[in-house]
């Protein structure tokens, strides 16, 4: 009777926690990456032969960030940026699990320039942000990506049916290259720099492409 009590009770409390939400139940998303990046779209800024490294797609809560502009780069980002590896921040994802970050994808490919790449990933109640990142090869430690959209209206406290936007392009503020194929020019710790946007100043404005998140199907448990 005591276990069975405190079974409720413990059932209860974590209906109560997850009520604070605005937005209830899980939903799946389809994230689709629409890359646009060439010597015909950027005539300036494509190096022969460059692709996208295989990206990383997370949802997660507020009090997790893979990447924001003005912050720093976690060892997992800066892997990425600069190599295109996935494992350091896919550690940095699992030390995270279920406590902030909901899923990850790790694709295992990487993207043509002009590619469509898509991956379905689930968000749920206190966990509706999205983030994903993939790195421009080569290039010293510039990437694109998502950078932590709230798929909640909090406004009406439900789930977004769709948003989409323009991919953009940062520095990591790791390597201090300013070239697609330079030689490499890490910074030590103590000298990095916030991830800044360059798309402006690297890539002529034109953005890389556009992503897309949209709904498809929601478990209102």
């Amino acid at each position: 009777c005591l276990a069975m009590a405190v079974a409720t009770l413990s059932l209860a409390s974590a209906e109560g926690i997850f009520s604070m939400f605005p937005c209830q139940g899980r939903v799946t998303y389809n994230v689709t990456l629409s890359y646009n990046w060439s010597a015909a779209t950027h005539p300036e800024s494509y190096p022969e032969g460059g692709f996208f490294s295989p990206a990383v797609v997370a949802s997660h809560g507020a009090y997790y960030t893979m990447w924001n502009t003005l912050g720093y780069s976690s060892p997992g980002v800066q892997m990425v940026a600069e190599t295109g590896g996935t494992s350091a921040i896919t550690d940095e994802l699992l030390t995270e699990n279920y406590r902030n970050v909901f899923q990850r994808v790790v694709a295992t490919m990487p993207a043509a320039g002009t590619e469509t790449v898509s991956y379905l990933i689930d968000v749920h109640g206190a966990r509706s942000f999205i983030s994903a990142i993939s790195m421009f090869f080569p290039s010293p430690d510039w990437f694109t990506g998502i950078e932590g959209l709230n798929m909640c209206d909090v406004a009406i406290g439900e789930y977004f049916d769709v948003l989409q936007g323009d991919l953009g392009a940062w520095d990591a503020g790791t390597d201090s290259g300013t070239t697609f194929t330079g030689e490499d020019m890490p910074l030590a710790p103590g000298r990095r720099t916030p991830i800044i946007g360059i798309l402006e100043d690297t890539f002529q404005g034109i953005p890389v492409g556009t992503y897309k998140i949209y709904k498809m199907s929601m478990d209102s448990n």
